[in-house]
């Protein structure tokens, strides 16, 4: 038996118009999956930022900034440890420099696993060392400095952490101006 022609045709057009519906729906499926993904990324993203900049890299670079400054008032040390000059040296290293420098490191060592870069983990480490060196020396009563007990100061440290910082807050708002919002925790 054979179908009139217009039944085929309405037929194969309401099979077409189905099977185009069916394709449809599942590309925006797909789509909308794709977003959420991507939406969901760029939210842990932004939220990962936010933990390395206000627990990692803005409170250690303000405290090298600190530091900076202050080591900038130390009066050289002297020979004399009786010395106007080395009292002074010993309290402001006691009362000041060292504290600082007890700030940074806790900051690393709380946070060092937001650092997200190999050089400034070197560098953190490096800073580590000369800090504990530093309060050995300081414990001791020896005046001298801890890169003569073999333990640098990293060279260009707190460069390296402004950079990391700059660079890790302008990735961070840019995402903020895009609206995208640090996932909730």
């Amino acid at each position: 038996m054979e179908l009139p022609t217009g039944w085929l045709t309405a037929f194969t057009t309401i099979l077409t118009f189905g099977v185009g519906l069916a394709f449809k729906y599942t590309l925006d499926a797909k789509a909308q999956r794709n977003d959420a993904a991507r939406k969901f990324a760029l939210e842990n993203r932004t939220a990962f930022l936010q933990q390395q900049l206000t627990r990692f890299y803005w409170p250690l670079y303000l405290v090298l900034e600190k530091d900076d400054l202050i080591y900038e008032r130390v009066t050289e040390r002297d020979e004399d440890p009786d010395s106007n000059a080395s009292r002074l040296s010993i309290y402001v290293e006691a009362n000041s420099v060292l504290p600082n420098h007890q700030a940074a490191a806790k900051v690393i060592e709380d946070f060092l696993y937001l650092a997200g870069d190999h050089e400034v983990v070197t560098a953190c480490i490096a800073y580590i060392r000369h800090v504990k060196v530093f309060e050995m020396l300081s414990a001791a009563g020896v005046k001298t400095d801890p890169i003569n007990q073999g333990a640098r100061y990293p060279r260009g440290f707190k460069d390296l952490v402004r950079k990391h910082c700059m660079k890790l807050q302008a990735e961070y708002d840019q995402m903020i101006e895009k609206g995208v919002m640090p996932a909730s925790r």
